[in-house]
């Protein structure tokens, strides 16, 4: 048994030791999440709707104009265009495609193949004179000779005339005479030939690329009149033979013409594959030529002649306002919004599942999502219109006027900082979409919105809202201010007109908000902090309502909520929510105050004429009553949950006990379940907090001398009751949380229940609660309880 006991302490510190989230729960957990079809028609219901908020109307019609009609009516933009220019477009692409060299390839083996039948035709001819017979008579060297002559064609393996052949026996087949072959080949090969592609070389007006095959450089060469062909091959060759070969013997010269005609050939072939890539290449690197059309700009007037100027802008118009076009666009769009939803789907499942596993968190935050675009779409409009009555101000002033960061605000004070931050980048990326004249606008967005989330734990007060409309504005300011200064526009009366815009900008917001944030305090009966201070006024009726039914309740209460509140500040919980939490956590006692000891004014117990399983459904009675009349007073979810959460699944050890002496007796058993409070246990950690706050403040009552060390040795042990009953399974309490909260505890009970002067009359009261649970340090060591004085 005991080894069972450890195991489970062991499995409970694990968990605790997982990393917790900050999130601020103050909603109803205990709500049916909708099904996950019903989520996802739920998300593309969202994109659709912001879909057709970021289209702009776009569809215009426009009759089959030519050049030389007269327009019948006018036709202007309806929005912001940059079209490309056609014909402009089409002279680029043309001049690039001229630019593009022909590309030829160069055969370099050809000289390596050449210079190797060179050599080893000398080489062989050489080897026969050393195995010729010693008889020098005229019939053997006759045979010699032509020996010779065989061997030396068909190792050259090119035709070689017999006036060639007799010059090469007069000058003995000189090694030399194969060197000057070699070089004079080089020299014309390395110039390079082509042959039937010589109407290319011709086409190429600015030269030509020659690319290596054998190492793959490639050089150019604008003068291709150094090509050589058949035309051009003789003179060439003879100019390269006089300055390569010595002009005696003349007859070397001659041997080495004749067998270089035999074996040059061309050895550039042009590559239009790779010369039509590169065309290619070129001209996809074109960038086309764009005219721009502003919103509301005339493109044709009635009663005026249409010109080319004029049907260039209308047909430009015509594909950017197609049917296909159009549904392009739609299509980009939806795939863009719905990346985006997905993505914060991804975040919201990993880091905030307490949003989307309740229908109406979720339902809320789509409802800000929609309508923070849906103002934004309106304020465009109602900016454009602005614009177009007066001529001061120009439109893009009053861009800057939009309020952007409502939706955010409105996540920060109803969700939480990290998805306000969500909603400013979400906000940020359609903004640019909607207003796509500059960069600036969603920088402001993005700015503004950010702004207003990091301000999210201070909002507690009405005027706060407007205080942060106040820097929302200061940070659009500086957004406006660094454009214009990039744009050289910020001393101009535009550049005035911007800064004064975008700090209105921000004031709006915080005024907006202002005036919807009751509506949806209202309609969805949030938690918000300002609601939170609202409800912790001892004035609400609920309060007086447990003052008068439940004195020692009330008092009960107030205690349990500064311990709250201190515990909860220190683990980064929501400390105001805990202490109003904690005023409402026992006000079902209202209806039954007397059967609770802190409300009994006399010394007759109620409970000693009951059965203990009566009076166990009475104790838990009191959390069902207290969501009741929490649900009765419009109480937020989030506190109604704390009701219900407060006790969790605690078992009712006194009268379970009590009820298993009575049993015993009948050897009936007993049903642990029945005297167990039916929870759920505490779901996060300000109902944890509240809980445990409830269960020491009722301990420490009952010391007759509460030293700092008693009430550490108190609230130790029923923190580690609860720790090892499994009450902090649900809730994301680290260990680290539970020794904080602790030291808390302690800290606050201490200046309670100071030290007081002892009357020798002042008789000795109850000392300590029952030592029946093991205390755990939380560092994995159990220790011996404290033995009792009784």
């Amino acid at each position: 048994m005991e080894n069972d006991k450890k195991k489970r302490v062991r499995k409970q510190a694990g968990r605790l030791q997982a990393k917790p989230h900050i999130a601020q729960r103050l909603w109803e957990v205990e709500r049916k999440s909708m099904p996950q079809v019903a989520k996802i028609a739920l998300g593309f219901t969202v994109a659709i709707i912001l879909t057709i908020l970021l289209v702009p109307n776009l569809r215009i019609s426009q009759p089959d104009y030519k050049v030389g009609n007269i327009a019948t009516r006018d036709i202007k933009a309806p929005a912001d265009y940059l079209l490309k220019d056609v014909q402009a477009t089409e002279r680029r692409i043309e001049a690039a495609e001229k630019e593009v060299s022909t590309v030829f390839d160069l055969d370099s083996i050809i000289l390596s193949e050449i210079s190797l039948r060179v050599n080893d035709a000398f080489a062989q001819v050489h080897a026969l004179e050393g195995n010729a017979p010693k008889d020098k008579s005229a019939k053997n060297s006759t045979k010699l000779k032509a020996r010779r002559a065989e061997v030396f064609r068909e190792r050259l393996g090119v035709k070689v005339s017999d006036n060639t052949i007799r010059m090469l026996e007069r000058n003995k087949y000189q090694p030399k005479i194969a060197e000057h072959i070699i070089n004079v080949m080089r020299v014309v090969l390395n110039r390079g030939m082509v042959g039937d592609d010589r109407e290319y070389l011709l086409a190429s007006v600015n030269g030509i690329v020659i690319r290596n095959l054998e190492t793959g450089e490639a050089r150019s060469v604008t003068d291709t009149d150094s090509i050589l062909d058949s035309s051009t091959l003789e003179p060439f060759l003879q100019k390269a033979i006089s300055r390569l070969v010595p002009e005696k013997p003349n007859e070397i010269r001659t041997i080495v013409r004749s067998l270089t005609l035999e074996f040059v050939r061309p050895n550039l072939v042009v590559n239009l594959a790779e010369t039509q890539t590169r065309i290619q290449r070129a001209v996809d690197e074109v960038k086309p030529v764009y005219f721009e059309l502003k919103k509301g700009e005339s493109i044709i007037r009635a009663g005026d002649p249409i010109t080319e100027e004029k049907l260039m802008k209308l047909q430009g118009l015509a594909p950017a306002v197609s049917g296909i076009k159009m549904i392009y666009t739609w299509l980009g769009l939806l795939v863009l919004v719905i990346t985006i939803l997905y993505l914060g789907w991804i975040y919201l499942s990993k880091f905030k599942h307490w949003v989307i596993s309740n229908n109406q968190q979720l339902i809320l935050l789509s409802a800000i999502f929609v309508g923070n675009i849906l103002f934004i779409k309106g304020a465009i409009y109602i900016a454009g219109s602005m614009a177009e009555s007066q001529s001061l101000i120009l439109q893009t002033s009053f861009y800057y006027a939009i309020p952007f960061a409502i939706g955010a605000m409105l996540a920060a004070i109803l969700f939480d900082m990290e998805i306000a931050i969500l909603f400013s980048v979400a906000t940020f990326i359609l903004a640019g979409v909607l207003i796509r004249d500059n960069i600036s606008y969603p920088l402001l967005a993005l700015v503004g919105s950010l702004v207003a989330s990091f301000r999210g734990k201070q909002y507690r007060q009405r005027s706060t809202l407007l205080l942060t409309g106040v820097f929302v504005g200061l940070g659009s300011l500086a957004i406006v201010v660094s454009a214009d200064l990039i744009n050289n526009t910020l001393f101009t009366t535009q550049g005035g007109f911007d800064a004064l815009m975008g700090f209105v900008g921000g004031i709006m917001v915080g005024i907006i908000v202002s005036g919807i944030l009751p509506i949806f305090e209202s309609l969805f009966n949030m938690a918000t902090d300002i609601k939170l201070l609202e409800l912790s006024d001892p004035n609400h009726p609920l309060l007086r309502e447990l003052v008068v039914q439940a004195p020692g309740t009330y008092h009960h209460s107030v205690v349990v909520g500064s311990l709250a509140e201190e515990a909860a500040k220190n683990v980064m919980a929501n400390d105001l929510f805990a202490r109003v939490a904690s005023y409402y956590h026992d006000v079902g006692k209202i209806y039954k105050p007397e059967y609770f000891i802190e409300n009994q004014q006399d010394s007759v117990n109620r409970h000693d004429k009951l059965s203990p399983s009566m009076s166990g459904l009475i104790l838990i009675s009191h959390i069902k009553d207290g969501a009741e009349l929490g649900r009765e007073h419009k109480l937020p979810p989030a506190i109604i949950d704390i009701i219900k959460q407060h006790h969790g699944t605690n078992l009712i050890s006194f009268f379970y006990n009590k009820a298993k002496e009575q049993n015993n007796q009948s050897h009936q058993e007993v049903d642990e379940n029945d005297f167990r409070y039916h929870g759920p246990k505490p779901q996060g950690k300000e109902a944890a907090i509240v809980m445990l706050a409830d269960s020491v403040e009722a301990a420490a009552r009952t010391l007759g001398n509460p030293t700092p060390a008693r009430l550490n040795n108190v609230v130790q042990r029923i923190v580690n009751h609860n720790f090892i009953d499994g009450q902090l399974d649900e809730c994301d309490l680290s260990l680290k949380d539970l020794h904080i909260i602790v030291d808390s505890f302690v800290r606050i009970l201490a200046a309670i229940f100071h030290q007081r002067i002892t009357y020798p009359q002042q008789e000795e009261g109850v000392e300590e609660i029952p030592h029946s649970v093991p205390e755990f340090d939380f560092g994995g060591k159990q220790t011996k309880p404290e033995q009792s004085k009784h």
